[in-house]
């Protein structure tokens, strides 16, 4: 029987023009591959059917010959994607996922390159900066003399009415007359303020500060968007390996049906491995749709964080020679970061542009020396008297309700609010930085233990492969073998971009472009001391900063400066200045 069932086997083969090998035991690269095949659409139950019109049901002899297979319904079943030299050439995606051609590569630090150029975020920020610049050269221009002049000119008619007598009867006559006048008045004022109990001077502090405020706030909003672009960036990278990954695992399904269908047709396989093979090509290929729309997404969201609202994609180039396994000091992380976050340093620019402030509102109710001089000429046009004035004037609110008192206690209670602003900011950013140090280390290791799984992962994809081509090796445990492999793959990118997010998000609480790239120990960030109700003036400790234009303040009445040389403008020296990258 079984050499009677081989015979007949043989000559159906020979007569319909095809041909396949009798032997069980053959390669799975002898197998014939099918000359079309059909596969039902994702989500269908549709089974594939080969050429050969007879093949053994689930679990029949291959002496038996076998009953025919129905065809599957033609509106449920599409052609089955044709096995090329490259791979398997996918169907085409929805027009709303179809990803326009890269334009060229990008690596992470263009990326955060455009984005401190281009965003709006970090642009607005610039913008206030210039605003505060400019308050404070206008403030400043007090300690100069401020000149004024007047002219005016004046005509004016008047009406007089008159009774004459005319004539020897005695009759009298109205006479209306009509008189003009022309007066001129010219002024020229020069005014001066002499001292003010350094009102001008509290006022320029709390200027400066503020001007400091916006700067560190430029500072934060740069840190903010390029740990907004590296996060998206380095999503993009993930969905970009996933997408391969998926691509891989289509090939592979691929494959495994084509093996699958060989072995269906010289007897060696039953039908269901066909079918299952065929539903797990289906559904790798609706995996792979899912990730390319995801990838779609992922890329609309880094063109937004570098400020370019287009549909444009790039090829992505994550460095593989970048510095992941690093040994990082706790407790140096979290002094920089008490020394050098933005946020912190702002809000202590804060508290001392208001303890500035408190100083002005007492020394505001103090007198005001000045002096001022005038010289005009005023009368009609010709000639004009010539006059001129030389006084000082001191002048002194001696009750205005208390505005300036309670204003100062204002002040004086925010600044005490903005200390205890600062302490919960520090203990928050402590809480920041060890948090990420704790994920950067979780990932480290979840790194190495993804490797050791994916090498473990291929070879045993490796051993089920080659079990299955020589037909020795189950279904099941091929099946099993190639979706562990994929898993595998998968997540050894996805712990190596967590690794990448975990060491940006590690930057940028700590407040430093590059974490290997540590500054040296500085003084942490702590509030001043907040002054009591009664003092006068408080120490506001930070001197205000120069100006953009590096021009000092005019020197005070008193011969010195009034506005302390300092050190250059944090924003140069910032980190994430585009020097950086």
């Amino acid at each position: 029987m079984r050499i009677g069932g081989n015979v007949l086997l043989v000559a159906w083969l020979c007569a319909m023009g095809g041909w396949a090998a009798p032997a069980p035991s053959v390669s799975a690269s002898a197998v014939p591959r099918p000359a079309r095949a059909r596969v039902s659409r994702p989500g269908g139950t549709t089974a594939a059917r080969a050429t050969s019109p007879r093949a053994p049901a689930d679990g029949a002899d291959g002496d038996a010959e076998p009953p025919p297979i129905p065809p599957p319904p033609p509106e449920r079943a599409v052609r089955l994607p044709v096995v090329g030299p490259n791979g398997v050439q996918m169907p085409p995606l929805p027009p709303s996922l179809s990803a326009p051609a890269p334009v060229g590569p990008l690596t992470m630090a263009a990326a955060v390159r455009i984005a401190l150029r281009r965003n709006p975020q970090v642009l607005s920020a610039a913008k206030q900066v210039e605003v505060q610049q400019a308050l404070l050269h206008a403030d400043g221009a007090t300690y100069y003399p401020q000149v004024s002049a007047t002219g005016s000119y004046q005509h004016s008619a008047a009406n007089h009415q008159t009774l004459q007598t005319a004539g020897a009867f005695g009759g009298t006559t109205s006479v209306v007359v009509v008189s003009t006048q022309d007066t001129m008045n010219t002024q020229l004022n020069v005014n001066q303020t002499i001292y003010d109990f350094d009102r001008r001077r509290f006022k320029l502090m709390a200027d400066a500060q503020s001007l400091e405020s916006v700067r560190q706030n430029l500072v934060l909003a740069r840190l903010d968007v390029a740990l907004a672009v590296r996060q998206a960036y380095l999503t993009v990278a993930l969905d970009q390996a996933l997408v391969v990954v998926n691509k891989q695992t289509v090939a592979d399904q691929q494959e495994h049906l084509r093996q699958a269908l060989g072995f269906y047709e010289i007897g060696t396989k039953a039908r269901n491995e066909v079918t299952q093979a065929r539903a797990n090509l289906a559904q790798a290929q609706l995996n792979l749709i899912r990730a390319q729309g995801t990838l779609r997404a992922a890329w609309v969201s880094l063109n937004v964080a570098m400020g370019i609202a287009k549909d444009v994609t790039y090829r992505i180039t994550v460095v593989p020679g970048e510095q992941l396994m690093l040994t990082l000091d706790r407790a140096r992380l979290i002094a920089v970061a008490w020394a050098r976050r933005p946020d912190l340093r702002a809000l202590l620019a804060q508290m001392r542009s208001t303890l500035a402030n408190f100083a002005y509102d007492h020394a505001n109710r103090l007198p005001t020396l000045s002096f001022g001089a005038s010289y005009g000429w005023s009368g009609f046009p010709s000639p004009l008297e010539q006059f001129w004035s030389v006084g000082t004037t001191l002048s002194w609110t001696l009750f205005d309700g208390g505005a300036d008192h309670f204003a100062a206690e204002a002040a004086r209670a925010q600044a005490a609010s903005y200390a205890c602003q600062i302490e919960q900011l520090r203990q928050q950013i402590y809480q920041q930085v060890e948090s990420d140090f704790i994920k950067f280390e979780q990932g480290k290791a979840e790194v190495v233990a993804a490797r050791i799984s994916l090498e473990n992962a291929e070879e045993n994809y490796r051993i089920a492969s080659e079990r299955y081509q020589v037909g020795l090796g189950a279904n099941v445990d091929y099946i099993d073998a190639q979706a562990q492999e994929a898993q595998a793959r998968s997540d050894m990118a996805t712990a190596e971009s967590d690794l990448r997010t975990a060491k940006a998000q590690l930057e940028h609480d700590v407040g430093v472009s590059e974490i290997t790239q540590l500054p040296p120990p500085a003084p942490p960030v702590r509030p001043d001391r907040v002054p009591d109700a009664s003092r006068r003036a408080p120490e506001v400790t930070s001197p205000p900063p120069r100006s953009s234009r590096g021009a000092s303040a005019p020197n005070g009445p008193t011969g010195r400066s009034e506005r302390p040389e300092t050190s250059p403008s944090p924003v140069k020296g910032s980190p994430l200045d585009e020097r950086d990258h």
